[in-house]
């Protein structure tokens, strides 16, 4: 735990426990089967990748979320609200298969 805290500068008890568990898989031959395995299924993945990376960033001094992602996602919520609205000018975006997402509203 020190450990961690000391590398990665976090304080987030959650995120400590998360890159412990997440760490903890090399100790396994098969991490699918350790009894954390369920950190390899898709959805957790992601989100352990996502507090893995901004982890990193924040120990490097740099913000948790990169400005580009803050900014493309800033973007595609302004799309999706335009759409929301009815503004016909945000079918025009081309955000979407820039992206390669769907910018309809959930």
């Amino acid at each position: 735990s020190s450990g961690i805290n000391a590398e990665y500068g976090t304080h987030d008890e959650t995120l400590k426990k998360q890159l412990q568990e997440a760490f903890s898989l090399l100790a396994y031959r098969d991490p699918k089967q350790s009894p954390i395995g369920y950190l390899l299924n898709s959805n957790q993945r992601e989100q352990l990748c996502a507090d893995l990376n901004s982890a990193i960033l924040e120990s490097h001094g740099l913000p948790r979320q990169p400005p580009l992602e803050l900014a493309i996602s800033q973007t595609k919520n302004t799309v999706e609200r335009m759409l929301e609205s009815g503004l016909g000018a945000a079918a025009y975006s081309g955000l979407d298969k820039f992206l390669n997402c769907s910018l309809k509203p959930q």
